[in-house]
């Protein structure tokens, strides 16, 4: 096994924005009379807009009023991003500058639409480093299928089996797995349960570890 490309989620795993969104969420939700939790909210963590309005329908009724919600949220995000910046998970920079420095080739696989997602990692100054992007709007079926990994692979040249999949959420890591690739994951929101300590290769602390977990694997002789 030798890692040629990394495939990265990008919410909570690359850019630290689900807290922000979960806060929006809530009180954009309470605005208009309904409570999401966190418990709620955590289990739309790696889904696509779509799929997370089918979630919260089933939760409060075919009334919830899902894209008043998205579009109150979206310009709550919009508003702290043009504040703050975009925040970044620490060791990002790095571990990007080390798989260029090294040919290893990056491509971000993200249930986020491209519009967005590409704003963003534009703003974050970290577009630069990805050869291929596959988005949610993208494919046909969102995490926890693999389409979008596997899509993600053809792009970039990469069979499945060489590639390391870095993902924060469980839907994520089901599609990582289900895609073959070698699944690793850098807890945000969620903790790693049993079913997916089943799944992933290891579980790194951070994204720092990622740079070590990579070497490991690729200084290991057949």
């Amino acid at each position: 096994m030798k890692i040629n490309a990394v495939v990265f989620d990008m919410d909570g795993l690359m850019l630290d924005t689900e807290w922000t969104t979960y806060r929006l969420s809530r009180e954009n939700a309470a605005k208009m009379g309904y409570d999401i939790t966190l418990d709620l909210f955590k289990q739309t963590v790696g889904k696509r807009s779509p799929d997370t309005k089918l979630f919260y329908k089933s939760i409060f009724g075919d009334e919830f009023d899902f894209d008043r919600l998205r579009r109150m949220n979206l310009d709550g995000f919009w508003k702290f991003v043009e504040e703050n910046g975009v925040p970044k998970k620490p060791g990002i920079d790095e571990l990007l500058a080390y798989l260029q420095d090294n040919g290893i080739k990056c491509a971000v696989a993200s249930s986020t639409s491209r519009e967005v997602a590409e704003d963003l990692l534009k703003r974050a100054g970290i577009y630069k480093y990805f050869s291929a992007g596959v988005f949610g709007n993208m494919v046909a079926n969102g995490k926890p299928a693999p389409d979008i990994f596997i899509e993600a692979a053809k792009r970039l040249g990469i069979p499945c089996n060489e590639c390391m999949c870095l993902e924060d959420s469980y839907n994520g890591i089901r599609a990582g797995c289900s895609a073959g690739m070698v699944t690793v994951m850098v807890p945000d929101m969620l903790p790693p349960n049993e079913e997916i300590l089943q799944k992933v290769y290891t579980v790194a602390d951070d994204l720092f570890e990622v740079i070590g977990i990579i070497e490991k694997i690729n200084s290991f002789e057949f």
